[in-house]
């Protein structure tokens, strides 16, 4: 069962960069889910306007927890996968040593995702050894 909100401006939170992060459940890839719909679709749908399964709202500013309908383009699914990885850091070994030194002094992922300018999931997979294993 979905979290309960009041309202819509309740499932997010403004943060500097414009994007609006998801309060809600997120699944394994980093995506927000909302009753079994990705939430930044959810969104998009409510407030912007209602778009068929064919198109994806496609996250221009590479932040997977952003809710923000202006960060979102629709697009095809071809298009959507072309696009996925445009405009993030590529994780290489002195990008992954980062994210483990700066986790290490205590910054929280969302925070090292900001900052490294690295997909929130991306920094996950980094601590849990999914991708650059020590």
């Amino acid at each position: 069962m979905p979290k309960k909100f009041k309202s819509i401006k309740d499932m997010y939170e403004v943060v500097d960069n414009g994007c609006w992060y998801w309060r809600g459940a997120v699944n394994w890839a980093g995506y927000g889910i909302y009753d079994r719909t990705p939430a930044h679709r959810f969104i998009y749908m409510q407030l912007v306007k209602w778009i068929p399964k064919s198109l994806h709202p496609h996250h221009k500013c590479g932040h997977r927890h952003c809710v923000n309908p202006s960060h979102m383009e629709e697009t095809t699914q071809k298009d959507h996968n072309r696009l996925k990885d445009h405009g993030r850091t590529v994780i290489d070994a002195n990008i992954a040593a980062k994210i483990r030194e700066e986790y290490r002094k205590g910054k929280k992922k969302k925070t090292i995702s900001e900052e490294l300018g690295v997909a929130y999931h991306n920094v996950r997979w980094v601590l849990d050894n999914k991708s650059w294993i020590n």
